[in-house]
């Protein structure tokens, strides 16, 4: 493939200043928060609107060039690439349109960060139906992209279930809209109508199935008083938080509860009296709403065995974006390594947080934590581990393939995407049927396989 000619070709749709093969520049492109080595691509691209999007790929697809989508570069093995284009959507950020009078939805362009969406809606005293605690940069399609999970799933669920409609480029170029959207007079006010949810195509497809240019959602009035909780469990009666959880789940009480454990804690400096950490957003319309659910959750918290660890630490994890920063601030030179989610029932986490555990302290990587959200009767948990590179590389690389041989063997646990092996982690545990189903999909929107080809299960076996 001659990508000097592709370089010449994409500037003629994005200007020069957009395009890049600079061995600088594709080093920056070649990492994200997961553990797995650099990979370094041939082109990075960075369109400005839907209509570059479909041009460059129109000239991958005629090509059979592989893209692969980048938007904050939180997420784990994503959205790098050993060859191809790196299509960077960063340049994508501006809110198209917010609807507060009428349908209580928006729409803003697949790169916008989810941050600047949160601080644009709170000064209308609005919120969305959810909260990614993963800083600043993750971005709106990217959301779309890993199902949407983050804080206030416990109250609204997944964010993903409350988008009306997305933009996307297909691999082959055309651009399409799904939901109401799809109707030629109709704004996306609604994400069903009389035919497929083929919105549902593209949430949690990671890149494979196209490139979200647009995301609509709806929004909600934000609560006028929040209040937090957060309760401490030892390691003997780390069943009796999860039946704390489950408790005032029942009771209709959280906006969100976050998962911790002390690892993630000493990361940033602090000492806790307990390794185990539950930590809600209460939040109502009233203070006595609220102040009725605070005192609920401590009198729960005292039946399990919970220590009340007042609402510093629950205020702190509200606002934990900035935890990254401090952790590479605290550690210095080194990496550290965010984990996809992982989902799994709560009566799972007990030996799921053990086994991760266990794998990484024996090997001496004992700079690790574990957090995440919980909902009624499932939990997306995020292993978090601070390494020094090249030193402990091996090691690490060691511990990921226990934990996830471990983790994965668990009945009601659901493999990530950060694993050593798509196949083995990923096809293999697919039943037959559903593969094929996924795999007739794939070939119809992605005939020539050139999007996230390698790292989505239904997008092709390891080679």
């Amino acid at each position: 493939m001659d990508f000097k000619q592709i370089k010449l070709q994409i500037a003629k749709i994005v200007g020069a200043r957009y395009v890049s093969d600079d061995p600088k520049d594709l080093t920056v492109y070649s990492r994200d928060y997961s553990s797995m080595p650099p990979q370094v691509a041939n082109l990075v691209a960075a369109p400005g609107c839907t209509e570059e999007v479909a041009a460059i790929m129109r000239i991958a697809n005629r090509n059979g060039i592989n893209v692969t989508v980048r938007g904050g570069a939180t997420t784990a093995h994503l959205c790098t690439a050993k060859e191809g284009i790196i299509l960077d959507l960063n340049r994508m950020n501006k809110i198209l349109r917010i609807d507060e009078d009428n349908c209580l939805y928006l729409t803003a362009q697949g790169g916008t960060p989810i941050y600047t969406i949160t601080q644009e809606l709170d000064k209308r005293g609005f919120e969305l139906a959810g909260r990614p605690m993963f800083g600043p940069v993750a971005s709106i399609g990217a959301w779309v992209n890993t199902v949407g999970i983050g804080a206030n799933c416990a109250k609204y669920g997944y964010f993903s279930e409350h988008v009306t409609g997305v933009e996307a480029v297909l691999p082959t170029g055309e651009i399409v809209r799904t939901g109401v959207n799809s109707l030629q007079n109709c704004d996306p006010i609604a994400r069903y109508t009389h035919e497929c949810d083929l919105t549902g195509l593209f949430v949690g497809s990671r890149g494979s199935m196209g490139v979200i240019t647009e995301v609509s959602t709806r929004f909600f009035p934000k609560p006028k008083f929040t209040d937090f909780v957060t309760l401490g469990y030892s390691d003997e009666n780390i069943h009796d938080m999860i039946r704390a959880c489950n408790m005032i789940f029942r009771e209709e009480i959280p906006d969100t509860i976050d998962i911790n454990d002390d690892g993630v804690a000493n990361m940033v400096g602090m000492q806790l009296p307990v390794p185990h950490l539950i930590s809600m957003t209460i939040s109502g319309m009233s203070e006595a709403e609220v102040q009725r659910k605070v005192d609920l959750c401590k009198e729960i918290g005292e039946k399990t065995g919970g220590l009340y660890l007042g609402q510093t630490l629950g205020q702190l994890l509200y606002w934990g974006g900035a935890l990254n920063a401090y952790i590479y601030k605290q550690r210095g030179a080194g990496h550290l390594v965010f984990i996809d989610s992982y989902w799994h029932s709560l009566e799972a986490y007990p030996q799921l947080y053990h086994n991760f555990k266990d794998s990484l302290n024996s090997r001496g990587l004992t700079k690790n934590g574990i957090f995440g959200w919980f909902m009624k009767g499932v939990g997306c948990s995020f292993p978090v581990v601070a390494y020094r590179e090249p030193d402990e590389t091996d090691a690490m690389n060691e511990a990921w393939k226990e934990i996830c041989d471990n983790w994965f063997s668990i009945r009601n646990s659901a493999p990530g995407m950060s694993v050593p092996s798509a196949t083995a982690y990923n096809l293999d545990p697919l039943r037959p049927s559903y593969y094929h189903l996924l795999r007739k999909v794939k070939d119809v929107v992605d005939p020539k396989n050139i999007m996230n080809s390698k790292i989505i299960p239904f997008a092709g076996r390891d080679e």
